[in-house]
């Protein structure tokens, strides 16, 4: 199955993992507690120079046999995307070398060209390159060969793509994609059979993270001067062995709120976008899902150094060629900037386990692809990411919201931008009603705002970004809204 984009992500607004600092231009605002601030009221929180800025990398990313359209990267490079991971789902089945995808038997393979000549790795590289993304590559653990993993670390640096006078961004290296998952483990891609049973247990996996960490790290002299960008999959939690913690860099997680099965009745578009933060049939949501891992990452002594990546993320779970209608409506864009400003907002605590990036990948079928399977159309998300990639900060900021604010379920976040604008994103999940909200501990206006909203008669349409003037503090969202507002520092 063709699965043009089966890894978007998060949107947009990267900036790698740099350490910028920032602070508000104007004076240190008064932080108004909750009990004090006003019900209908959002409170932009002070942001200290003193602690380096948490930036949250938001991108996509490409299965080993999507398409990769060059209008599709022009339209990503408008939308500021920076983050593009490579692997996804098929990693563990591809051998990067022949440019093969296997499936459960050896025999059975889908070939896409050989290295160095065209093939889907090449494609890839020549695809980051032009949208100026970061890459983050899921080699093939299943397999079990460290020196294999090596060698595409090697061919990486002698084939990226990259913008004159500068060198090639430092990847991450994932170790295999869903290992809790694996049923042909260290059994080489022609000799799998239907009948395997070679799982791996967490201890394995800790231990095999190592292996390739310790391969790859020596694959170029670049890392002699550069500690190597490990990203190992949650399953490691479960070690007892705490030894690959000094290896890994972040940690990925992989999240859906919705479990849809036909012929059962579909979810509502009330449904997925209230699942972000309430969950769904039992699923929790996002934020309990990071304070979760987060706790299994408190078992280990000096686990705070590593960060979280929510690698990939979905509207459903569930694999299927049927899905509602309702995930490839408006409904998605607003799934979408929720899941990115309940992203941010857990980025700004101070504390262990930050967000490090987000990437998302719609993982059953075409009805969450970014982009339209058949015509190659951008999706409703494509406008959340270039609204939020246009006029959205980097530098995550503590915000309050007020009792009012969120019992009408307003999504919000709040971000410093490079010269210190304060950028607050605002989502409102009703469909019928608008909703007015104060700003709070921003700097004097007028302020700049910029929206979509649903186009008029089409259930999947996206309005074009508009823009008007705000002279004062309250700001109303149409019902539907997405939008951005910033105050000029």
């Amino acid at each position: 199955m063709i699965r043009p984009w089966l890894l978007l992500g998060l949107l947009v607004l990267m900036i790698g993992v740099g350490a910028l600092t920032y602070t508000l231009a104007s004076s240190s605002p008064t932080v108004h507690h909750a009990a004090t601030l006003p019900a209908d009221a959002v409170a932009l929180g002070a942001s200290s120079s003193s602690v380096p800025a948490q930036t949250v990398a938001l991108g996509m990313g490409s299965g080993t046999s999507d398409i990769l359209n060059s209008s599709m990267a022009d339209i990503l490079q408008r939308a500021k995307l920076n983050v593009l991971r490579f692997g996804d789902i098929g990693a563990d089945d591809y051998d990067w070398q022949g440019g093969c995808i296997y499936g459960d038997v050896g025999s059975r393979r889908e070939c896409y060209g050989l290295a160095g000549q065209g093939g889907k790795l090449d494609q890839f590289l020549a695809f980051a390159g032009r949208i100026k993304a970061q890459p983050l590559i899921v080699v093939n653990g299943e397999v079990d060969d460290p020196q294999r993993a090596a060698g595409l670390v090697s061919y990486y640096w002698q084939h990226c793509v990259h913008a004159a006078h500068q060198q090639c961004p430092d990847p991450y290296w994932e170790i295999g994609d869903s290992p809790a998952s694996w049923k042909h483990f260290a059994v080489p891609l022609a000799q799998r059979r239907l009948a395997d049973a070679q799982v791996i247990q967490p201890d394995q996996y800790a231990a095999l993270v190592i292996a390739y960490a310790s391969a790859m790290s020596q694959a170029d002299p670049y890392y002699q001067h550069h500690k190597i960008k490990i990203v190992a999959d949650e399953w490691i939690t479960g070690a007892t062995d705490q030894s690959w913690i000094d290896t890994v860099t972040a940690i990925d997680t992989h999240y859906a709120p919705l479990l849809y099965a036909p012929p059962g009745p579909p979810p509502t578009a009330q449904s997925v976008v209230e699942a972000v933060q309430h969950g769904h049939g039992g699923r929790p949501g996002v934020d309990s899902w990071l304070q979760d891992l987060r706790d299994s990452l408190s078992q280990f002594s000096q686990s705070g150094s590593i960060s979280i990546i929510l690698g990939r993320w979905s509207i459903d779970a569930n694999v299927s060629a049927v899905e509602p209608n309702v995930y490839s409506g408006y409904a998605q864009a607003l799934f979408t900037a929720q899941m990115i400003a309940h992203v941010w907002r857990d980025a700004q605590g101070v504390g262990q386990n930050p967000i490090l990036m987000a990437v998302q990948s719609p993982i059953t079928g075409p009805a969450q692809e970014p982009f339209d399977i058949t015509s190659l159309e951008p999706r409703a998300t494509v406008s959340v990411y270039t609204l939020i990639g246009q006029h959205f900060g980097s530098h995550p900021v503590p915000l309050q919201l007020g009792s009012g604010v969120q019992s009408w379920g307003i999504a919000a976040a709040a971000s410093l931008a490079g010269r210190g604008d304060a950028r607050i994103l605002l989502v409102n999940p009703s469909s019928t009603q608008s909703h007015t909200v104060e700003l709070r501990n921003m700097p004097a206006g007028p302020y700049d705002m910029w929206w979509i909203v649903p186009e008029q008669n089409m259930p999947a349409g996206v309005s074009a970004i508009k823009h008007m003037r705000v002279s004062g503090t309250r700001i109303t969202m149409p019902p539907w809204a997405i939008a951005v507002v910033q105050a000029h520092a």
